[in-house]
């Protein structure tokens, strides 16, 4: 009997290089913002803001329409041909054809050369999963001052594609180009002049919270093992702890993907149905179970609400497609993704 070897993997890890079952972990920010406004200060002042940026990206997670490569390298161009892909390659026709790819990267910031703005890149050139930038605001003007904060992709991982790698690898720099772009910030202030006591002019203020939203998880992979198809039940190990390492209280979600392998796709579910009767075909179940269990689907659900610097051990448990299902002999992978929010 074919046996069917699922694992998850996280999309921010080296999972191709470390050959491990891998876990997906995000925190409650934005991957970008449009922008970022400073509260107004005085000429000569400053004020600084800090921004929590992934290193890590995932093709699934990417909006369907995103033109990734706009055509024009003959290469590119014969290649993507060769495959049954046109120009202009949207982010939908690649993960259609070619399935998931994620991607680790480092980061370096910069802001326009020249404006009130400056910004810290922080331990993004060397970190991994998040880093946090410093983006502060020094007028030396009064009124609106407007500048964009870029980023510069480094030390990029690929990591999925199977059969298809050497495209991938042809058309890595315009995924890059894709990744930089969407996490370029818009950042913009005002300047107010005390000094001369501009008519007018009001200043604002916001409190900033001590702490915002925070997330750990304890280990970096979570293993279902060899398992047949139609197989119901089977946990992953270890057990994962989740935890709310902010100081305030927050809700953490959990929610799963598609599993993929090669051309083989399965359709994460929250159904009650099963195999004995209406599930059907390539499609499979995921859920967490800690005090109670949370059937997962591929939006968020939640898991309760955690105080600040508490958790709880969540166990992955499996159900597999049922029998005759797609991607026999193959390893089938999965994300299994969490998220803070914290409360107000």
């Amino acid at each position: 009997m074919k046996t069917e070897r699922v694992q998850v993997l996280r999309r921010r890890a080296l999972a191709a290089t470390l050959g491990a079952a891998l876990l997906a972990t995000t925190v409650s920010v934005p991957v970008s913002a449009a922008t970022i406004e400073f509260n107004p200060i005085s000429i000569g002042g400053s004020i600084s803001r800090q921004q929590v940026l992934p290193l890590g990206w995932a093709l699934s997670e990417t909006p369907p329409e995103t033109v990734l490569y706009a055509g024009g390298d003959p290469t590119i161009d014969f290649a993507l041909a060769v495959n049954g892909l046109s120009v202009p390659l949207t982010a939908g026709a690649l993960y259609a054809k070619v399935g998931e790819l994620t991607a680790t990267f480092h980061l370096t910031l910069s802001a326009t050369p020249g404006s009130d703005f400056t910004v810290d890149s922080g331990l993004c050139p060397s970190a991994t999963v998040t880093c946090t930038a410093t983006v502060t605001f020094a007028p030396t003007g009064s009124g609106l001052r407007t500048a964009t904060v870029s980023v510069s992709i480094s030390d990029l991982l690929i990591t999925g594609g199977g059969s298809f790698a050497s495209m991938i690898q042809l058309i890595s720099p315009f995924l890059v180009s894709s990744v930089e772009s969407a996490l370029a910030v818009s950042v913009s202030g005002i300047g107010i002049d005390t000094a001369h006591g501009e008519p007018g002019s009001v200043t604002a203020s916001v409190e900033v919270p001590s702490s915002a939203a925070c997330l750990e998880v304890s280990t970096s992979g979570v293993d279902f093992g060899t398992l047949p198809l139609g197989a119901v039940d089977a946990a992953g190990s270890p057990v994962v702890r989740v935890t709310n390492c902010s100081g305030i209280g927050a809700t953490i979600y959990a929610r799963g993907t598609d599993a993929s392998s090669g051309d083989a796709t399965w359709s994460l579910t929250d159904s009650g149905a099963s195999c004995a009767d209406s599930l059907g075909l390539d499609a499979y179940r995921l859920r967490v179970v800690a005090s109670g269990s949370v059937q997962l689907s591929t939006d968020y659900k939640s898991l309760g609400a955690f105080p600040g610097a508490t958790g709880a051990d969540q166990t992955a448990r499996l159900d597999m497609a049922c029998p005759g299902s797609s991607g026999a002999g193959s390893v089938m992978s999965l994300q299994l993704i969490f998220l803070a929010t914290t409360e107000g």
